[in-house]
């Protein structure tokens, strides 16, 4: 019965599981080699969590010996049987995600292939997988596969950011700050400036983002909801110029400049 197959099958997958568990704390091949063989078993009886980690292992998400190299194909082949039946939206992703590959390695685009990156990563959304919020938002934002419409982008990138992911919450703060997509509130985009402290607190690897640290600068500058005050300014200016790397560093250099001017006038 289907009952009995998806339990067959679940066994199986844990077996894997507990054999590439060991495969990639221990590095062992012989035990890789196992797992593939019931990952296959598995997910050849439609266990879709099977099948989306087979695309794991043949796109190379994890540490492997047996699989030395990416195998697309294989890849395309298990993503295509899991988005049938996947309800969480991680395989509605990850096949966005291989056809964005294609469009950096391929030249000859088929027609129509940025509008199926984009229902894919609608679907996946739908599903309620978080980082397709962010995909989702930067492809209204830019008009890529759909209309453009930068009150949906604000809509998912607030999704993105409410979920936790790092990039969003400078997008949804800029946003508030300058009306983009959504009414202007200076309030809403301190509260998502300072926010990404506290929801990163915990994590050690965690580090300030300086274009948030720029945006905070121009607030100070601005008297935008905070009240203005010309040194906190400076002192966010100058550490927002630091970092040299970043995209807004170039303004933020040039904004401390032109306030250390202004004062000394």
């Amino acid at each position: 019965s289907r009952e009995e197959n998806a339990a067959k099958a679940e066994k199986i997958f844990q077996q894997a599981e507990s054999y590439y568990n060991e495969a990639i704390n221990e590095l062992d091949p012989n035990n890789e080699q196992k797992a593939l063989t019931l990952y296959n078993e598995a997910a050849a009886l439609g266990h879709v969590r099977a099948q989306i980690r087979l695309a794991e292992i043949y796109w190379g998400y994890t540490s492997t010996k047996t699989i030395e190299s990416p195998k697309r194909e294989l890849v395309s082949i298990w993503l295509a049987m899991a988005v049938e039946h996947d309800k969480t939206g991680r395989a509605d992703y990850m096949f966005a995600q291989l056809m964005e590959e294609q469009i950096v390695w391929d030249r000859d685009i088929a027609p129509g292939l940025n509008k199926k990156i984009f229902d894919y990563y609608q679907q996946s959304a739908n599903l309620g997988y978080k980082d397709a919020f962010f995909q989702l938002a930067y492809r209204y934002e830019q008009g890529e596969g759909t209309e453009k419409s930068l009150e949906k982008a604000f809509e998912y990138y607030k999704k993105a950011a409410d979920t936790g992911y790092y990039l969003s919450f400078e997008i949804v703060g800029r946003m508030y700050q300058k009306g983009i997509g959504t009414k202007q509130d200076f309030a809403k985009a301190y509260e998502y400036y300072t926010k990404i402290d506290e929801v990163f607190a915990d994590n050690e690897e965690y580090e300030p983002n300086p274009t948030i640290i720029f945006y905070l600068g121009e607030m100070y500058r601005d008297g935008e909801y905070v009240k203005q005050n010309k040194q906190k300014a400076l002192e966010h200016f100058t550490m927002a110029c630091e970092y040299e790397y970043d995209v807004e560093s170039g303004g933020a250099c040039e904004a401390l400049e032109q306030l250390k001017n202004k004062s000394s006038q």
